[in-house]
């Protein structure tokens, strides 16, 4: 029984001397198997994209896709808006210099139309109810 106290007496000397250093060298080991088991995933991860699923086609494809949608679709659509306003400035700034020259050549009143009369209503449209309105000869009047 004697023997077994010694055994317990040296234990707990140990334990009270070198629990840090057992602690530390324990928790190093834990966390060594940790970021060894992290990188056999990344490079499981890494061979799966590249040879398996990106060997096949999904992943080029949709690589692809991507960049049809981002390039052609939406870039060429404002590159096509961009070059029509610029065609539009291009076509605005003649235009107005040549409509300012060409103004002296319009002409100019001073009072409005003397010919206009605001009496007579002519119907655009004629109605195929109505009989039109005729003249003692038999003819239709003509229209001022």
């Amino acid at each position: 029984m004697e023997n077994v106290f010694k055994e317990v007496g040296y234990a707990q000397d140990v334990l009270n001397y070198n629990i840090s250093k057992i602690v530390q060298t324990e928790s190093r080991a834990f966390v060594d198997c940790q970021i060894k088991i992290f990188q056999t995933f990344l490079y499981w991860a890494n061979q799966t994209i590249t040879e398996k699923v990106g060997r096949c086609g999904p992943a080029a494809a949709a690589v692809d896709r991507s960049e049809e949608l981002v390039c052609k679709h939406l870039v060429e659509s404002l590159n096509a808006f961009w070059l029509s306003l610029g065609w539009c400035m291009m076509f605005l700034i003649p235009s107005i210099i040549f409509s300012v020259k060409l103004a002296k050549y319009y002409r100019r009143m001073k009072y409005s139309d003397a010919y206009e009369n605001n009496n007579f209503m002519m119907n655009p449209f004629p109605k195929a109810h109505l009989k039109p309105e005729l003249l003692g000869n038999g003819k239709q009047p003509h229209f001022t």
